[in-house]
């Protein structure tokens, strides 16, 4: 088995501010070439490095006068070199634990964090009591505490937000390069196919803002940004935009063609459609908390259709109604 390459948080550190020679750069590219993990691990400390105003706090630490201090109270009268050994991870663990924490926790420094939803939908409590709820694939960003006069989060992916209110600290949501600020409301925001972004509001009000374009939304309305930057006001018409929340579907009598759809959606699967004058039928119903097989089969009863299956595709065949 090959042993796993071991590399020091200090140099990967140095190495992302780009203080390293030329050994110590070949060094970290070959601790990098030698597990895909290790990517990963040098990238969650580009994350909170990133996140930091600076560094000093860390820099000023003398990690080899503290080495050299604990090692001396090991004393020489160890028996055993296993024994050291475990003394001697255990210090080095220790600095380097006090090392990360002031690095972290110096006064005034803003400390992040990143929640993502891997596989379901995922909630996440705020500091100040704000909830947000992240879409399959979601991550958001988030201070620890809102220690300054805004409440400041960075998303990406799609999520429903239900905001504290506080006028005194409005809470503004970054994603894809607009702003969303509000007072006190609830709301989603997703990032979709071809770069675009849609917001909907369900309750109070917000001020969107990418670039020198700003509009005012209130319950009810939508704004859209397409592929080029462009931001659309309008009505939301859709009943449905919060079902990967809700686990709830609502149909009223909608066009097979945007059933289809929704249900493809929430539910992450491709429904191929044989005759296409299906479409175009009519449904009124409502699915709540439901399983796809229970979706489908409501529907092959409803409009007589089949309905087979192969992994994740669906085929529906039948002309399921006449006009």
């Amino acid at each position: 088995m090959k042993e796993k390459a071991i590399i020091s948080d200090h140099l990967l550190i140095d190495y992302l501010k780009q203080e390293t020679s030329a050994e110590e750069n070949r060094q970290v590219e070959d601790w990098l070439n030698s597990d895909p993990a290790n990517q990963l691990e040098l990238d969650k400390i580009r994350l909170v490095w990133e996140k930091s105003e600076s560094l000093k706090d860390f820099e000023a630490i003398d990690l080899d006068k503290n080495w050299r201090s604990i090692r001396g109270k090991i004393g020489q009268n160890e028996k055993g070199v296993g024994s050291k050994w475990q003394i001697w991870k255990y210090a080095a663990a220790v600095l380097l634990i006090a090392a990360i924490s002031v690095f972290l926790l110096r006064p005034g420094e803003v400390i992040m964090r990143q929640a993502m939803a891997s596989t379901d939908p995922l909630e996440v409590v705020l500091a100040d009591g704000s909830t947000v709820w992240l879409n399959e694939g979601a991550t958001l960003d988030y201070p620890e505490e809102f220690s300054t006069s805004t409440r400041e989060v960075t998303l990406s992916g799609e999520a429903y937000f239900d905001i504290a209110h506080n006028p005194e600290k409005p809470f503004r949501v970054m994603a894809d390069g607009t702003t969303t600020e509000v007072l006190g409301t609830t709301f989603t925001v997703s990032e979709g196919e071809g770069e675009s972004l849609e917001l909907v509001l369900a309750t109070g009000k917000v001020r969107f803002t990418k670039g020198n374009q700003r509009v005012t939304l209130t319950p009810g309305q939508m704004v859209v940004v397409d592929a080029k930057g462009e931001v659309t006001k309008r009505d939301n018409d859709n009943p449905n935009f919060m079902s990967w929340k809700t686990r709830t579907l609502t149909f009223e009598d909608a066009p097979m063609k945007e059933v289809i759809g929704e249900i493809s959606s929430l539910y992450n699967v491709v429904l191929e459609i044989e005759d296409k004058d299906f479409l175009d039928c009519p449904l009124t119903t409502t699915f709540e908390n439901e399983s796809l097989d229970g979706v489908l089969e409501t529907i092959a009863l409803l409009f007589n259709i089949e309905i087979k299956q192969n992994g994740q595709l669906y085929q529906l065949s039948g002309k399921g109604c006449e006009f």
